[in-house]
């Protein structure tokens, strides 16, 4: 991990002029950002376009983390990323609001399965 934000920073992508061919209005600029449960990083458009940017391996620099411009196409537009909560975190010591934690041990003791607890769009990712 690098100590010094400010010098680890590197261009990764630049706006290639993409205009959806549907509205010539709408470009693909890089909006919202989120990780996803898959460990990818989505990039919204900030406008009702159909794509999202992809930086496939986000924990590699520069060139090296293979980021795609419109390298998802969603099945209609959007405006935004979902927001992912990070269930990897584990239960927090001494809390009384861990509700990720209850619920899976809850949806589990009814037999659920709970491996793959995400919103629709996981599927397309």
């Amino acid at each position: 991990m690098e100590s010094d934000v400010a010098s680890s920073i590197d261009t990764i992508g630049i706006y290639d002029g993409f205009h959806t061919p549907r509205w010539s209005v709408f470009q693909s600029l890089f909006h919202t950002a989120q990780i996803a449960p898959n460990g990818k990083i989505y990039i919204s458009c900030g406008n009702s376009i159909d794509y999202y940017h992809v930086i496939n391996e986000p924990d590699k620099k520069g060139d090296s983390c293979h980021f795609v411009q419109r390298g998802l196409r969603l099945p209609s537009q959007s405006l935004g990323v979902p927001s992912f909560p990070n269930y990897r975190l584990g239960k927090l010591a001494a809390s009384e609001c861990d509700t990720i934690t209850s619920l899976r041990k809850e949806a589990e003791a009814r037999g659920e399965n709970t491996e793959n607890i995400s919103q629709p769009l996981q599927q397309q990712m």
